[in-house]
């Protein structure tokens, strides 16, 4: 699935933007002279810079990486039920249908191919959690323990949710008699992590002069938007029903696990998957095909996973047939909530594509001072090495704070005005790239110039405030570019 159609996001060259200008000298910026943080993974950033230095292709890196990730919690995750499995001998066959919801739920597997960080987030999580199963004298613990959390959170912030949740489920579990000892300990898990947030956000502020990220504001999750959030993780269960069963199976290691560690696994999933739950309904989630949810899907799959072992001790029949059940709702065709925008993994794979085509189209035919605006701000910027005022605001400070949509919108909830555009000198406003026949030009009744792409393919733009050296350009070059409402003969 992975070669045959690789679905690539725009968001992930954000990253690889910053990268490369990192890597040429200009420091951690999108446009070089502009300390915006258009970013919220900033270990991810710093891995695709390496990947850039080491001449690798930061997207094929970086999506190696991801599937990597994906299939290495797999693997962690596997082990909870098939070490089950192998207790119960020939009757444990009947719980590996479970581990369908691993593999087939639709976009789960693709996720991890898009050069996000959000199976790599999803695996240090995952194993944070299956050291609840090991004796805390464990050397993975000792050594894992303290560096999972760090490495999440410095990839994402929102992966501090899963700090809290393991520092909640050891302090819960301790009594008394042992609570000094629990502190101890606690302090040696957490204190790695809560110096690392300490150096992130100390960092931020004196680089860019900002506690939180930039897209933080972008996308609106300073306010709330609970009723897009709601919308969102009722469609997300329409699209996942085994989340269900994973659920309460989860509640039930919880309550009735054999030992103190698979009741504290479960605790710690159960902790996660409701603080993430809080998480997506506050901010309204996300409109990359279900992309925050995933994290805590995997969570809970894992929690379910240990509880469906934990009742194949008391009936195994009964267990059975919720892995049998629990497999076939791992089959539901996704649903997608569109009311607050949602976009298919098709949807974003062919923006990609495109984002890329355009990108190196500009680069290739437009001077390298030329100032466009667009919204699909990761691979165009990437592509063009132009100088790229982000419509959306991801990427621009006063765009990110100024006013949103009447009605929120998933992702994109706060557009550049065409005033402001002026005002930064942008040439050309391409916005989401539309691409129409060049001998049947899609234009408006306004400024416009195409630049050809293809055979019989034009990109076109708005001319906003064009400096005179592009007419010029375009004029002179009929056949790669196509002008509307353009007087070349005032030149």
């Amino acid at each position: 699935m992975w070669s045959q159609d690789p679905v690539g996001f725009d968001d992930s060259y954000i990253a690889y933007q910053y990268a490369q200008n990192w890597v040429d000298g200009h420091g951690l910026v999108f446009n070089p002279g502009e300390r915006v943080e258009g970013f919220s993974d900033p270990l991810w950033v710093a891995a695709s810079a390496v990947a850039i230095m080491l001449g690798f292709d930061p997207f094929v890196a970086m999506r190696s990486l991801g599937i990597a990730s994906y299939l290495a919690a797999i693997g962690l995750i596997g082990v909870v039920i098939g070490g089950r499995a192998r207790v119960l001998g020939f009757a444990g066959f009947g719980l590996l249908p479970a581990l369908a919801c691993l593999v087939i739920p639709e976009g789960l597997a693709a996720m991890s191919g898009s050069g996000l960080e959000t199976s790599f987030v999803a695996l240090c999580l995952v194993a944070l959690g299956l050291l609840c199963l090991l004796p805390d004298q464990a050397r993975l613990v000792r050594t894992l323990g303290p560096a999972l959390p760090l490495l999440a959170v410095w990839t994402r912030f929102d992966a501090l949710i899963g700090l809290c949740a393991i520092a909640l489920t050891d302090f819960f579990r301790a009594t008394r008699t042992e609570f000094a000892e629990a502190s101890r300990k606690l302090m040696w898990r957490v204190g790695p992590s809560v110096l690392g947030l300490i150096v992130l956000f100390g960092g931020r502020l004196l680089y860019y002069g900002e506690w939180l990220p930039n897209p933080y504001y972008a996308k609106g999750a300073d306010e709330w938007h609970v009723g897009a959030g709601l919308a969102y993780l009722g469609a997300f269960v329409q699209s996942a029903w085994q989340i269900l069963p994973l659920l309460g199976l989860s509640v039930f290691g919880a309550l009735a696990g054999h030992s103190m560690r698979v009741r504290r696994l479960c605790v710690y999933v159960l902790l996660c998957a409701a603080a993430y739950a809080l998480y997506l309904t506050k901010v309204g989630g996300d409109f990359m095909h279900y992309r925050f949810a995933w994290t805590p899907y995997l969570l809970l799959a894992m929690g379910g996973l240990a509880g469906l072992g934990e009742l194949a001790r008391r009936q195994q029949v009964v267990a059975t047939m919720f892995a049998i059940a629990i497999g076939l709702m791992s089959a539901t065709p996704a649903v997608l909530e569109d009311d607050y925008t949602m976009q298919s993994l098709e949807e974003m794979g062919a923006y990609t594509e495109l984002g890329r085509e355009v990108g190196l189209a500009l680069h290739e035919f437009l001077p390298p001072d030329t100032v466009i605006a667009t919204t699909l701000g990761g691979t165009i910027a990437y592509y063009s090495r132009l100088h790229v005022v982000d419509q959306w605001g991801l990427n621009d400070y006063e765009v990110a704070r100024g006013p949103g949509l009447e009605r929120f919108q998933r992702g994109h909830y706060k557009p550049a005005s065409t005033e402001y555009l002026v005002r930064r000198g942008v040439e050309m406003v391409l916005g989401h790239p539309e691409v129409c026949a060049c001998d049947d030009l899609c234009a408006d009744p306004v400024p416009m110039l195409f630049l050809r792409i293809g055979e019989n393919r034009c990109v076109r733009s708005h001319l906003l405030v064009p400096k005179r050296r592009l007419i010029a350009l375009a004029c002179g070059d009929t056949e790669r570019f196509r002008l509307h409402r353009v007087d070349c003969s005032k030149l």
